[in-house]
């Protein structure tokens, strides 16, 4: 009876051990996670951001883009949009190759 319990207090130990090193190397890690969130929470102004986006809402097209230019990326989105074609022009499509079969 004695082996056993010798066996079971040396897993006990090591399990104490393992959970005391990831509770060491966890808890200044999550701390800063929870620090960054909370300031970076606090810097982002979001009423600032919603208020900016309604009076840029209100603006004509061409001032819009001439305050805030396209990026390529956005042109080559919109271009591969046009290219596909509306939604229901692709369903119609599909429908009249599906009744030419």
């Amino acid at each position: 009876m004695g082996k056993w319990s010798d066996w079971k207090e040396s897993f006990l130990d090591y399990g104490r051990n393992v959970r005391d090193g990831y509770l060491i190397f966890l808890t200044p890690v999550l701390m800063l996670v929870v620090f960054n969130a909370c300031v970076s929470m606090h810097a982002h102004d979001m009423e600032k951001e919603g208020v900016l986006w309604m009076h840029f809402a209100q603006e004509p097209e061409n001032e819009r883009t001439a305050t805030f230019p396209r990026t390529e990326d956005e042109r080559l989105h919109e271009r591969a949009r046009k290219e596909r074609g509306k939604p229901a022009e692709i369903a119609a499509a599909a429908l009249s190759a599906g009744e030419d079969n």
